[in-house]
C-alpha cells in the first residue's frame, strides 16, 4: 500500500490502530458470546473453557492480532486509550453476566464481580499475549486449563 493509499483510508497510525482494535475486539467478543450462548446447558467450568477457547482462537492463534490488541494499542494515544477502557468495561459486563448466570444456578457464590472481572481480563490477556508471541507454544488445551483455574479461583474468591 502506498502512502497516498494509506492516507486515503486513515489519518495516521492512531486511526489505523483504532480501526484494527475495534475489528479484532468485536470479532473476539462475538466469538465468546456465541460460545456462551451455545453452551447454556453445560456446567460453569465447561462454559468457561469454551469461552476461553473462543477468545484465544480469535486473537491468540494469530500473533499479529494479539499484538495489535494487547501490545500496540497500549499508550498509543488518548482516543485509543478511551477505546481500550470502553472495551474493558464491555468485556467486564459480558463476563459478569456469565458469572451471575452461574451464580443463579448455584454453581458459584453470588457477589460483586466487577473488579474480579477486570483482574481476570488482565490475567487472560497477559497469558494470551505471552502464548501468542512464542514459537514453541504450549498446547492450547493446557493454556485453557490454566486460565480456567485462575478464572474459577477469582470468581469463587
Amino acid at each position: 500500500m502506498s502512502s497516498r493509499q494509506f492516507y486515503e483510508e486513515f489519518t495516521g497510525r492512531e486511526s489505523l490502530l483504532l480501526e484494527l482494535f475495534a475489528l479484532i475486539d468485536r470479532e473476539s467478543r462475538t466469538a465468546v458470546l456465541a460460545s456462551l450462548e451455545q453452551s447454556t446447558e453445560e456446567t460453569a467450568l465447561q462454559r468457561i473453557d469454551s469461552a476461553i477457547r473462543a477468545y484465544v482462537q480469535s486473537i491468540g492463534t494469530d500473533m499479529r492480532r494479539a499484538r495489535v490488541v494487547l501490545v500496540e494499542v497500549v499508550g498509543a494515544g488518548t482516543k485509543v486509550e478511551k477505546m481500550r477502557g470502553e472495551s474493558r468495561r464491555a468485556w467486564s459486563s459480558v463476563l459478569a453476566r456469565a458469572a451471575e448466570d452461574a451464580a443463579l444456578h448455584g454453581e458459584i457464590p453470588t457477589g460483586d464481580y466487577d473488579l474480579r472481572m477486570l483482574a481476570i481480563i488482565g490475567a487472560v490477556n497477559y497469558v494470551v499475549d505471552e502464548w501468542s508471541g512464542v514459537e514453541s507454544r504450549q498446547p492450547l488445551d493446557e493454556v485453557i486449563r490454566v486460565l480456567s483455574r485462575i478464572i474459577v479461583g477469582a470468581i469463587r474468591a
